[in-house]
């Protein structure tokens, strides 16, 4: 039978078929449920071949949102699809998933485009990699796993999840901020090799486009995964996959390299397995070229970089500058970002050819987390290059004047802030106190550094054992020998008829520090993170000292400072607080 024969019985066999009123309205009524309750991305398909829509109406199977009606056809009874032979009519689709996780780029000419914008390079001692960004879904009805494998390089799992900055503050702040040291720590963030936001819900992109983001925002974020060389998934331990929401990218082991031109000209296989047993494989070449990008916001070109929209339009004679992630201007005016690109070559019902290759090798294990682990601990003083002849040595009844801001402007109109002396506002001698007894009773949560920390308790604690060798029980108490509690108090008092600002903090009030035989004065440097500072006094924000407060006239201020330091500086004679550049004693 030739075409034309074809299409003229398949014209003729439709005339005889009148689907049922029950049929039509089970239809209609499917489709706008489909229609309207729908959670799944905008996904873009290939048109299908003429051929392939008759062959389908020959069969008899109307197919609607899934679920298949079978209609009678002249001659007799036609199967439905539910009871025919699933082998053949099983199959997925590999899509490219886009940087605003809610579309897919369209793919032209049957390629599968994907889309670099959220990678991430990642470096921590021996562990490094690039988490290229070119993820993408495996879509099919009746999916129960998926498997897949790549020549070269590795590959990455993807996980979508939302998080809220009111709910889960400390997940917010790690996703937003991610560092490699936040890996392994008891958070939602706990099982990632590394983190990037996806989406902010921001009313009218009003953060991306340059605005503060609001106190309540949501994020959608991207935990990714390394796997290897291999991925084997069961949808009931990814049931992401089902919605789109978990995906794989391509992970490429050498930070150091290129990112992308190892996969230029890489085999990727997946294969589907559905509920039935029945498998298909689609096998992928990969390949590097350059894509035009657009921005989203056109009439903001300051934010131009960070809210591009990569497409699918290829620039032709273009050589890949794969190290940029960031948009390269095009001689025509326009901007084009390196990318990958992907082929099918072969479809089939083959099972999965790689399977006895280990698969899911880095699946349990976290990459290790960058909290410095090829630096020694700090040393216990940082010299401050001045020597103590430099310096005033006061006693306990000396004061010394406090200090304010003075500003102005140089002779090229640069503005200049300068300290100067307080006209009627002293400090008196600071008191210093030692012990094991947490400072005015205060809990681990309560302590100061915690506010540097974004309220981060877990990633505070690794950082501090870390870099300064010590911890501290949930009571604020401490967990490591060696260290005694330094709490330091002092009265501010302004002498004066009128409020005065004071320039407070510890640096300017309450800096401990040793001085040598040669008499070379260090800041002990264990005083890095403060658990206490408080100064019961008025304060208000200043964009060169921190904080300014007022003492308010005729009136005292006690000022607060609490570290903790190695015991042996407790009973240390040579040990001193500086206020404003002059010495106080402590052990004399």
């Amino acid at each position: 039978m030739n075409e034309h024969d074809f299409f003229t019985r398949y014209a003729e066999l439709m005339k005889s078929i009148e689907p049922s009123e029950e049929l039509v309205a089970a239809t209609l009524a499917r489709a706008k449920e489909q229609t309207t309750h729908s959670t799944r991305k905008t996904r873009f398909h290939k048109p299908y071949k003429p051929y392939a829509i008759a062959a389908c109406f020959v069969a008899g199977a109307l197919i609607v949102g899934g679920v298949g009606y079978a209609v009678a056809a002249a001659g007799g009874a036609v199967p439905s699809p539910q009871s025919a032979t699933q082998t053949a009519a099983h199959g997925f689709t590999v899509r490219a998933w886009a940087s605003d996780g809610e579309t897919i780029l369209p793919s032209e000419d049957g390629r599968i485009v994907f889309d670099r914008t959220h990678s991430q390079w990642t470096q921590a001692g021996e562990a490094e990699g690039y988490f290229t960004g070119c993820t993408f879904t495996v879509e099919g009805e009746g999916i129960s796993r998926v498997q897949a494998s790549i020549s070269a390089g590795e590959l990455y799992r993807q996980d979508v999840t939302t998080i809220s900055q009111t709910s889960d503050p400390i997940a917010f702040n790690r996703a937003v901020d991610w560092s490699d040291r936040f890996r392994g720590l008891d958070s939602t963030l706990s099982s990632c090799d590394s983190a990037v936001v996806v989406k902010w819900d921001a009313e009218e992109g009003g953060d991306l486009n340059g605005e503060e983001p609001r106190s309540d925002q949501e994020i959608q974020a991207a935990l990714l995964k390394r796997y290897g060389s291999v991925i084997d998934l069961a949808l009931a331990d990814a049931p992401g996959i089902e919605d789109g929401t978990t995906c794989f990218g391509l992970f490429n082991p050498d930070a150091e390299g290129d990112p992308l031109s190892l996969f230029d000209g890489a085999t990727l296989t997946v294969t589907a397995t559905f509920e039935d047993g029945s498998t298909s494989t689609q096998v992928i070449t990969l390949h590097e070229a350059m894509f035009r990008v657009e921005p989203r916001y056109a009439d903001n070109p300051t934010y131009f970089n960070m809210t591009s929209e990569m497409t699918s339009r290829e620039v032709k004679d273009a050589d890949p500058e794969t190290r940029m992630v960031t948009p390269l201007a095009n001689g025509d005016g326009t901007y084009s970002i390196a990318s990958v690109f992907g082929e099918v070559v072969s479809d089939t019902n083959d099972s999965f050819p790689n399977a006895s290759t280990q698969a899911n090798e880095f699946a349990s294990a976290l990459m290790p987390n960058g909290v410095d682990e090829n630096e020694d601990i700090v040393d216990e003083t940082e010299p401050l290059g001045i020597n103590a002849s430099e310096l005033d040595v006061l006693g306990p009844d000396d004061t010394v004047a406090a200090q304010n801001i003075a500003t102005s402007t140089d002779e090229h109109g640069n503005y200049q802030a300068n300290l100067i002396d307080c006209g009627s506002t002293v400090i008196h001698a600071p008191e210093v106190t030692f012990g094991d007894t947490p400072p005015l009773g205060r809990t681990k949560n309560e302590f100061f550094y915690l506010q540097g920390f974004g309220g981060d308790s877990a990633y505070a604690d690794k950082w501090l054992q870390s870099r300064f060798g010590i911890a501290f029980n949930e009571d604020g108490s401490l967990a490591t020998d060696g260290f005694t509690f330094a709490t330091i108090t002092i009265d501010v008092e302004n002498t004066g008829d009128a409020d005065e600002d004071f320039v407070g903090g510890c640096e300017n009030l309450a800096t401990l520090v040793v001085i040598d035989d040669e008499g070379n004065v260090s800041r002990i440097s264990r005083t890095s993170y403060e658990l206490v500072e408080e100064v019961a006094a008025p304060s208000r924000a200043d964009d060169y000292v921190g904080t300014l407060y007022t003492a308010p006239a005729r009136s005292h201020v006690t000022c607060t400072f609490a570290y903790a330091i190695p015991s042996h500086f407790a009973t240390d004679e040579n040990v001193y607080v500086m206020v404003n550049g002059k010495l106080f004693p402590v052990n004399a």
